[in-house]
């Protein structure tokens, strides 16, 4: 009784050795492959491995990057998650094959994405996605090519899924804030510039952000003071105070306000031209003409293509009581307007 009993453990070991034997012939076989380069080969090998024993980690984690040389991605995470279940000696390995794997992607598709193929950058990232999923940073940049792409909801779903990895990570903040800020998502967009602000209480673009979003919002006041306190911490900002003359000329009526805030953006940025029509327009509505005039005889000798300098060159001529130079410099307004 005790012998048979004996005899039938001897077989099943027997039978167990024999698996393994095969199962780790066909590895060596497929490592010999792999030296020699020849990965369709390796390939077959490492799943004939597999075929004898499907738990065989170590032969899933070798086909894993037989696909990674043959660029079969898909493929390969089947087999490096499987390596992962299977093989806990190997995990350094398996480890460092998928970071090395995700980082060649990863460069890859900022290489493509530097020379505007975005099409090829949105392939590399995606790839590296599948490859190492937890990684927040190719979701930021795939999210990016999609935007270049002008797919507004792929951006979105990208920038989200950054967003809820690294849900702490600034730069992810910034750039999920500003394209809700671009789509009109303004609830989410302002709730994101706060906690951007909470980490960083002196970002001026975050407070100049939760202006612009008041100022769409109607909100016009709140925007202004977002605006003033943003000009406190960057008071050089030529953008910030065009966008706070703005909001003083055409919402809150309040022109000498106007007249300053464009006067500053325009002392910080002279070239700005918009500034420059806007602040003339202003001081025309507060009948400050010799003011205007002399802005305006300076704004055409700049830029004579200017129309619109012209237009309103003669219009403060014409309320000056200066005809006859009002008509020459309405005449020259249709020519420049013809032009066009």
């Amino acid at each position: 009784m005790n012998k048979g009993r004996f005899g039938l453990a001897v077989l099943i070991v027997a039978l167990s050795l024999a698996v393994s034997g095969c199962a780790s012939k066909w590895v060596t076989a497929g490592k010999i492959a792999m030296n020699g380069k020849n990965w369709e080969k390796a390939i077959t090998d490492f799943k004939n491995a597999i075929d004898e024993n499907p738990e065989n980690g170590e032969a899933h984690m070798y086909l894993a990057k037989c696909y990674k040389e043959t660029q079969e991605y898909g493929k390969m995470v089947t087999h490096l998650d499987l390596a992962d279940k299977y093989f806990p000696k190997g995990a350094d390995k398996i480890s460092n094959l998928r970071k090395e794997t995700w980082q060649e992607l990863f460069e890859s598709g900022s290489q493509n994405a530097k020379k505007d193929d975005f099409e090829g950058a949105r392939n590399d990232f995606t790839t590296a996605l599948l490859i190492w999923p937890e990684r927040y940073e190719a979701f930021t940049n795939t999210g990016y090519v999609w935007q270049r792409l002008e797919n507004s909801d792929s951006a979105f779903y990208y920038y989200n899924r950054a967003y809820e990895l690294a849900p702490g990570e600034m730069s992810v903040l910034e750039n999920f804030a500003n394209l809700c800020l671009n789509l009109g998502k303004y609830d989410l967009a302002d709730s994101l510039y706060e906690k951007i602000l909470v980490v960083e209480p002196g970002n001026a673009n975050a407070i100049m952000r939760r202006g612009d979003i008041a100022r769409e919002q109607k909100n016009f006041e709140k925007a202004v003071s977002f605006y003033k306190s943003a000009l406190e911490i960057s008071p050089d900002d030529c953008i910030m105070w065009f966008n706070l003359g703005v909001i003083y000329f055409q919402e809150l009526k309040s022109t000498d306000e106007a007249i300053n805030a464009f006067g500053r953006s325009i002392d910080l940025c002279p070239d700005d031209v918009n500034a420059q029509i806007n602040l003339n327009v202003a001081l025309i509505l507060a009948e400050r003409f010799e003011d205007a005039i002399a802005r305006l005889e300076s704004l055409i000798t700049d830029y004579p293509d200017e129309c619109i300098g012209w237009d309103l060159y003669s219009q403060t001529l014409l309320r000056q009581g200066r005809k006859k130079e009002a008509l020459e410099a309405y005449k020259k307004f249709e020519d420049c307007d013809k032009k066009k």
